[in-house]
């Protein structure tokens, strides 16, 4: 039997129409799928259900162990992959209770933060754990070619800050190597990366204590403009 009403709606809630897997926000685009499957004896339960994308969904069950290529999903990475998005949209929806506005409040001395030149995939990662969101500043791009590379690595971006707590250490290593890519294009294209963190606090809602909420600032900036104000 396929999966009840309830248990479909109470699973479109846990993880807030979003795919438990990729994060994209999929609205009516979902599907709940079974991480034991029924042939093997998994139950029409909320236990075992986690929502899915089309393709995600497609990816899982496109596996063919006749002729292995890839790894796996297993049942328990299914699991992991859920509990630990559930988790995220919980924890994200704890301010939507809010009995008045939302403030995000500036702390004193950002001013007088550095920014620092990025040069490699590693650097921007460590710059951007812990961060809770991003803010790009860039010099406007005069080809599409330029604007297509600034728009590429913003969505890196907005990915990364998304599964921030979801990266397994053994994922930097590719992740930064993707990254070396973006950084290393745009230096082509002459624009250099720099980065601040500035640490605001959130108040207000159902929070009865000011909590840090760091914001990561972007700069993408033109050599030549920065070479000419130096010298």
């Amino acid at each position: 039997m396929p999966f009840s009403e309830k248990i479909k709606e109470d699973a479109m809630v846990a993880c807030g129409r979003h795919c438990c897997i990729c994060h994209k926000f999929c609205g009516n685009k979902m599907e709940v799928h079974h991480i034991v499957p029924q042939k093997d004896g998994g139950e029409d339960s909320f236990e075992n259900a986690i929502p899915l994308c089309f393709d995600c969904h497609a990816e899982v069950g496109a596996y063919n162990t006749s002729h292995p290529k890839g790894v796996k999903f297993s049942k328990n990475e299914l699991k992991r992959h859920r509990d630990n998005w559930y988790k995220c949209v919980q924890e994200r929806n704890i301010n939507n209770e809010t009995k008045q506005p939302v403030k995000l409040l500036r702390e004193k001395g950002f001013e007088n933060t550095p920014l620092t030149r990025i040069t490699s995939g590693i650097q921007l990662l460590n710059a951007l754990s812990g961060s809770c969101g991003a803010q790009y500043n860039y010099e406007e791009p005069k080809t599409r070619e330029e604007a297509f590379i600034i728009s590429e690595f913003q969505k890196e971006m907005e990915y990364l800050l998304d599964a921030d707590s979801l990266i397994e250490e053994s994922e930097r290593v590719m992740l930064g190597f993707d990254l070396n890519d973006f950084i290393t294009q745009m230096d082509e294209k002459g624009f250099w990366l720099f980065v601040g963190k500035e640490n605001q606090m959130l108040t207000g809602g159902v929070i009865k204590t000011p909590e840090c909420f760091p914001i990561l600032h972007i700069y993408i900036l033109k050599k030549e403009n920065i070479q000419s104000k130096n010298n």
